[in-house]
């Protein structure tokens, strides 16, 4: 289990900062496709060097992880090395990595992934640092590759499920021949399967739609729903947070954390909170 996470309910919501970076910089994750995605600009700070934006979000947040999505990685195919590079820059800090994981062969894309497998009453047991894979439904090739995942990273991974307006990315036929997954509206069945073949104790549930829009988040059904299903599951939700009252509403669907950018570097999202 993930050191940093408390059993879920155990407080309110953290606030787990987020960079987007394309082509060595940040970037502003809104609406539309990622390759126009403009240059981050930012109240705190006129940087968009994701060393020095992770620095300024880290400080600001008070934050003991950060969610860093390599859009060459995950677009592209094309592993930058990023999240490598952060994760020696911040050794105190919990790195959450999507790099565009589709299958068992990028798990090569984790250099600072260590493995010792010792049998100890014959189970294994594995060493690894600050960096924790992010696997999503967006990028993954199926339920065959969400098994190696689980089987590789367990118990240090995340599983992002991915949507848009609704709608799960990177759902394909196989997930119905696997796991009877209804399609790719089908939220209860695409959970169930992600739980069952990756072995997560960690969900985080996104919806692009949302990103950067500071509409607020439109997943508190599925949330609750998720949460009430699988109360031992740690749930994070991510996508179109605003300000504090948006937290407050993600604390009464009894969620883990949430994975803010926008707000942060717009504003409205300030910290220390206001009393």
């Amino acid at each position: 289990m993930l050191d940093p996470i408390d059993p879920p309910g155990s407080r309110p919501p953290r606030v787990i900062p987020v960079i987007d970076v394309m082509n060595g910089v940040v970037v502003r994750a809104v609406g539309g496709p990622r390759s126009e995605y403009p240059r981050l600009r930012s109240r705190l700070t006129a940087s968009a060097d994701p060393i020095e934006v992770a620095r300024v979000l880290l400080d600001t947040t008070r934050s003991d992880i950060l969610y860093v999505a390599d859009l060459n990685a995950i677009v592209l195919g094309e592993a930058s090395g990023l999240v490598a590079r952060l994760a020696d820059a911040f050794p105190n800090v919990w790195i959450w990595g999507d790099i565009g994981l589709r299958q068992k062969a990028d798990f090569a894309r984790l250099p600072r992934w260590t493995r010792r497998e010792t049998r100890l009453f014959w189970r294994r047991w594995r060493q690894r640092d600050n960096l924790i894979p992010v696997i999503g439904t967006e990028t993954l090739a199926g339920p065959a590759a969400a098994g190696d995942a689980g089987s590789e990273y367990m118990p240090d991974v995340v599983v992002s499920l991915d949507l848009k307006a609704g709608i799960i990315l990177g759902y394909n036929d196989e997930w119905s021949k696997a796991w009877n997954v209804g399609g790719p509206g089908d939220i209860d069945g695409m959970v169930g399967a992600l739980c069952m073949t990756t072995g997560t104790p960690h969900l985080i549930v996104l919806d692009l739609a949302d990103v950067g829009t500071g509409n607020g988040v439109t997943t508190d059904y599925w949330l609750k729903r998720i949460k009430c299903g699988r109360p031992d599951l740690a749930v994070f939700a991510g996508g179109g947070i605003r300000d504090w009252a948006d937290i407050d509403r993600l604390a009464r669907c009894h969620v883990d954390g949430v994975l803010v950018a926008s707000a942060l570097h717009d504003g409205t999202l300030t910290f220390p909170r206001p009393s």
